[in-house]
């Protein structure tokens, strides 16, 4: 349901809880508010345990005191191509914000004294006993954060190259980041309070240091060459307006209009998550069309187990320009939506040959989402095609395909369409290779149809070998799905005092989604 939002609106945000240094049952760590992270556990809180359990109304505070968001291209061009004079750099617009935290701190413990901010200070009564419980917000919880600006265009100008477009412009990135993440635990030491490192939370600091960039004169003949947009246009009215379509990029992440694929820009993306432990965000554009959920789906259990982006959006594009949206764009929209009823509307058809001959081409022809697309139709149509044989045959076919996700899809269409299979034996066959398969997707899909097959299957010892086997995958989500896989499979396995052995190993498992 998740995946149809965010394919429809670009909604909600995705929280992954995976990776390690997000140190799941460890204590608690979640992502909020675009991209601040919020993280607690008991080598850190003294009261952790008694906030976790809200023991005499102990809770746990999420939040901020004050953001100050730094200029990282204005630090690159002070540095004139020195590494160790641009880490000086950054460090002293760090500085700066420690004084502005300070003054924060000065004027909030003078408000807080006077009973200022009274609804946030206010201890509710407990309503059982009437006793006043603790202030409502655990001020001293709150921290500091120092707001990433324009990573991108500071290596850009400091090498020459943007973060895609070399190793150096990439590892000064690091370099730099990890230098700042250190620095802010050096100022919280010597400071006495918690400063930690994120991706700006406002968005807008990147148009805004970009134009007082190009104002100022020190610094124009620089950033005319790094900032992004539409720069003729901005030129044009630089002095006559502050809101002009210009902007340094946001945080550590890739120029959006970046060519190449997503998986690079991952690639890239995911190694600043654990050094900007303040938060930070990977957003996927889809622009205008709606993709297909289950792609999204697919995509989105990959980069959870694959890489350690902590937080992730599928953002789409919320303006449309009717004039240049072409007649393809249009007919691929069609299309997808076509291929949905056709599915649906397949047992009621009455040209089922013609249909079934389109279906036919999309699987073979189609791109990724269109196959996959296709595969859902297929999924309902297959009782009723005129030529069950030739719609096996491409199933069959794409038990082979390049791509993952249309493995995985068609190892879900097999489980639920294989009682109507004209070759069993053949289908049959076909299931051990997906349950083998190199992709924990493709794994998984194959869990899922061997425990729908297993009551139809020609050989159950054989079925029951390889769902044994994915109990014990190394994938934590092949595991959880050869437990559900058990549940339906059970009534049929002969062996029935292995298989209970099986799912209490599964009941016993380290990782709580599988015991899940």
């Amino acid at each position: 349901m998740t995946f149809v939002l965010a394919s429809k609106f670009g909604t909600p945000n995705y929280d992954n809880q995976l990776s390690a240094y997000r140190r799941a049952g460890k204590g608690i760590s979640c992502y909020q508010c675009s991209n601040y992270q919020f993280s607690s556990g008991a080598d850190k809180d003294s009261e952790f345990e008694k906030k976790l359990l809200f023991d005499d109304g102990c809770h746990f505070s999420m939040g901020s005191w004050q953001v100050v968001s730094v200029n990282c291209p204005r630090a690159a061009y002070n540095a004139e191509g020195e590494d160790g004079r641009l880490f000086t750099e950054l460090k002293k617009l760090m500085d700066v914000s420690v004084e502005i935290f300070k003054i924060k701190q000065s004027c909030m413990d003078l408000i807080m004294t006077k009973n200022g901010i009274p609804f946030a200070m206010q201890r509710p009564k407990d309503p059982f006993t009437g006793d006043r419980g603790t202030i409502a917000v655990d001020l001293e919880g709150l921290v500091y954060v120092i707001g990433i600006v324009g990573v991108n265009e500071m290596v850009q100008h400091h090498t020459g190259k943007q973060l895609h477009e070399s190793k150096e412009a990439f590892r000064l990135a690091i370099r730099a980041m990890t230098e700042m993440e250190l620095y802010c635990l050096e100022l919280s030491k010597r400071n006495n309070m918690t400063i930690v490192l994120a991706r700006a939370p406002a968005e807008t600091a990147g148009q805004r240091f970009a134009v007082a960039d190009l104002l100022d004169r020190r610094y124009y003949d620089y950033a005319v060459n790094v900032v992004k947009g539409n720069l003729d246009e901005g030129l044009q009215t630089l002095g006559k307006t502050h809101d002009l379509p210009l902007y340094y990029t946001d945080g550590t992440q890739v120029e959006t209009s970046a060519n190449i694929p997503l998986t690079k820009r991952m690639e890239i993306e995911h190694v600043f998550f654990p050094i900007i432990d303040g938060g930070n965000i990977f957003h996927i554009w889809l622009g205008e069309a709606r993709p297909d959920p289950q792609g999204l789906m697919d995509m989105a259990m990959k980069l959870c187990m694959y890489t350690q982006i902590g937080y992730f959006a599928f953002t789409r594009d919320i303006t449309v320009s009717l004039r240049q949206y072409s007649e393809f764009n249009k007919k691929y929209l069609a299309g997808l939506e076509s291929l949905d009823a056709l599915g649906e509307n397949f047992p009621y058809t009455p040209d089922r040959k013609a249909a079934w001959d389109d279906l036919h081409r999309l699987i073979i022809e189609g791109n990724i989402f269109i196959r996959i697309r296709a595969l859902n139709a297929l999924e309902v149509a297959f009782p009723y095609v005129p030529d069950r044989k030739a719609a096996w045959d491409d199933l069959h076919l794409l038990i082979v395909a390049e791509d993952p996700s249309v493995r995985w899809k068609t190892a879900i269409v097999l489980g639920k369409i294989f009682p109507y299979v004209p070759d069993r034996k053949a289908a049959w066959d076909d299931l051990p290779n997906l349950t083998k398969d190199e992709d924990a997707l493709v794994r998984i899909g194959a869990t899922d149809a061997l425990g729908k097959v297993f009551p139809h299957a020609p050989n159950r010892k054989a079925a029951w070998d390889d769902l044994n086997s994915l109990a014990f995958d190394k994938d934590a989500f092949v595991r959880r799905g050869a437990a559900s896989a058990l549940g339906l499979a059970y009534p049929f396995i002969s062996a029935r005092k292995a298989a209970r052995q099986t799912i209490l190993q599964l009941v016993r498992d380290s990782n709580h989604e599988v015991r899940i």
